[in-house]
């Protein structure tokens, strides 16, 4: 069971802020005091999956946003807009 809260929170924090790493490192600080390596990897691979679920839902992934890189261009906090 702890391990299930464990990936949803860090599905929560990276769908939150847009990054799947970080919400594995905010479950391994917060929400876990034995962190095992398979914790980790179900942790990311439960982040991943929601970011980009989320991405798709939004319509990021058809706009090529998340997909295909634009260069040397800095993409800001989810906006389509970018600074060159």
């Amino acid at each position: 069971m702890r391990d299930i809260l464990t990936a949803a929170s860090a599905a929560g924090v990276a769908v939150a802020f847009g990054s799947p790493i970080g919400g594995v490192l905010f479950s391994l600080e917060e929400m876990s005091h034995n962190f095992t390596v398979q914790t980790m990897w179900r942790s990311f691979f439960c982040a991943l999956v929601a970011t980009v679920t989320l991405s798709v839902s939004r319509g990021k992934a058809s706009r090529g946003s998340i997909w295909e890189g634009e260069g040397n261009k800095v993409l800001q906090c989810n906006t389509l807009r970018t600074v060159s």
